[in-house]
This record gives C-alpha cells, structure tokens and sequence, in this order.
C-alpha cells in the first residue's frame, strides 16, 4: 500500500511539474511574440516616416569630417557609407574626459551610440545620436579617403547668388527637412575684373505666391531651424494668418505682418511657427539680401 501510495503521489507530483512546464513554455511564448509584434510595429511606423530601424543595439564606428561652411558628415568606417548627425551634448575624448563640439577636428573617429534610426535618404540623416566617444584624432588618412564625399556632399558656397535655405523640424520620431523657396533678392558681387556688378530680383508679395509657397504640415508649435548653404549676419521673420493669403482678391494693400523672434545659436538660426500662417524669412549678408517663404497648415 505504501508503494502504490508514493507511486501514485510521483504521478501526481509528474503531472505538476509538466502542467507548470506548458503554463511557463507558453507564457514565455506569450512573451517573445508579443515582443515580436513590438518590433513589427516599430519598423512599421519607421517605414511610413521614411526612416529604417536596426532592433539590435549597435554601435557605429565613424570617422568625422568638418564641411567649408561648418557642416558635419559622418562616414561609416565599415562600410564607408555616409551621414549627417546631430552633434549631441555628451562628447568624450580618448581619456573618457567632457569636451565641446569647438574640439570636434575633421578626420576624428568616433565610436557613434544612438537610438539606430536614420532616414532613407543619401546621405542618410541620423538625429538620434546620444553619445560620441573619440577613438583617433584628426587621422589624415582618413580625410584623404573620403575627400571626396565631403566635397561632394558639402560642397563650396557660391557666391554669385543668394543662397539656397531648407528648414528643419522635428516630427513624432523623425526630423524632416523641408526645401523652402526663393523670392525676390538683391545681390551684388565681384567681377573677375575688380568691378562690382548688382543684381535686383524683383517679387510679388510673400502672400500672393501662390503654388510656388512651400506648405509644410505641423501638428502643433514646432521649432524650425534655419538651414542656409551658408549663413546670413542677420535674419528676419515675419508672419501672416492664412486667412489673409485667402482674402488676397480683397485686399488693397497688405498688412506689416507680425515679426516673429529669432533664437540665434551655434548652428544658425531658429524660431517657432505654429500652423496657420504664412512666414517670410529675410536674410542679409555682406553680399545683400534675400527673402524666403513657407505656408503652414495643420497635419
């Protein structure tokens, strides 16, 4: 009797065990597909913000090179493909120590660490980078190889013209960069003779450009960093309601519009738009002046 007893409670005590076994087996199963789904999704909505995502922690090995006008491009070493990057406040040299981005030299190669999302453009833009840790500095080697990347990418203002000027702002998860145009300029510049020669480019009002004013969707008040070929002294922005721009046939004469205050920092410039209006930037250089317009609408 004892030995049927203990058999039985063995039975009992084997069923325990594979029962608890299939609960855990399947609850860990639970786990891993539910982090899969996380995942998916993940790159899911990186692929509708036009951005890709690597799910494992890496990080990247990258060699810097400073443009003419202050731009940073980064070049994988690996497989020597390139970026731009955010330059973060955490920057470490060879001895582990807290430097500045003024200490950042061209041909500096840098252990990259950051959150692995960059855009699907070329060169790609990667805006989350959290921490570089120095490995080399100024390696010429380095500057050679990729020479022509930098020359390619970051090229030498001209001059002759008023430059290009494209903005950055910051979405849920992405930074977009949007390309904003031109209107009316006055340039002057030097002959290959010594004289001066003055250009005027005359345009309509930033209200009543019609097609040709960039909309740029925002979901609320955003921060939009100025990003010229190469940076004016001075910049003014003003703004107009859009009901203004619709009212246009009505209108006699336009109103000053509102100026809007401009943050200056290491990088440019910057200021806040909200949706809802229509926004004239002005810059000024040695060489003269340009003015620049983009519509806002909510996303």
């Amino acid at each position: 009797m004892r030995f049927i007893t203990w058999k039985t409670g063995a039975v009992v005590m084997l069923s325990a065990f594979l029962m608890t076994g299939c609960t855990n087996d399947k609850e860990s199963q639970k786990q891993n597909d539910a982090q899969k789904d996380i995942q998916k999704e993940e790159v899911q909505q990186s692929a509708d913000l036009g951005t890709t995502v690597n799910t494992e922690e890496e990080v990247i090995s990258a060699v810097l090179l400073l443009g003419n006008t202050g731009e940073e491009l980064f070049v994988d070493i690996e497989n020597d493909n390139p970026f731009f990057g955010t330059i973060p406040e955490e920057i470490l040299d060879e001895n582990g120590d807290l430097i500045t981005a003024d200490e950042m030299n061209s041909g500096d190669v840098y252990l990259v660490y950051g959150n692995q999302i960059m855009t699907q453009s070329y060169p790609a833009q990667y805006p989350g980078i959290e921490k570089l840790v120095r490995q080399e500095s100024a390696n010429q080697e380095y500057i050679e190889k990729y020479q022509q990347l930098l020359e390619q990418f970051c090229p030498e203002p001209d001059m002759t013209q008023p430059p290009e000027l494209s903005v950055d702002y910051r979405q849920p998860d992405a930074l977009v960069t949007a390309a904003v145009n031109r209107g009316g300029y006055q340039w002057t510049v030097q002959r290959e003779d010594g004289e001066a020669e003055s250009v005027i480019a005359d345009s309509a009002h930033v209200l009543d450009w019609g097609e040709l004013l960039t909309e740029i969707q925002l979901m609320e008040e955003t921060e939009m960093e100025l990003v010229f070929t190469y940076n004016p002294q001075s910049v003014e922005v003003k703004r107009w309601p859009q009901k203004e721009r619709r009212e246009l046939r009505s209108l006699d004469v336009f109103s000053e519009g509102e100026l809007v205050e401009i943050q200056e920092n290491e990088e440019g410039f910057a200021f806040y738009a909200e949706p809802g209006y229509v926004y004239q930037i002005t810059g000024t250089w040695e060489e003269g002046t340009a003015e620049y317009g983009f519509c806002t609408i909510s996303k």
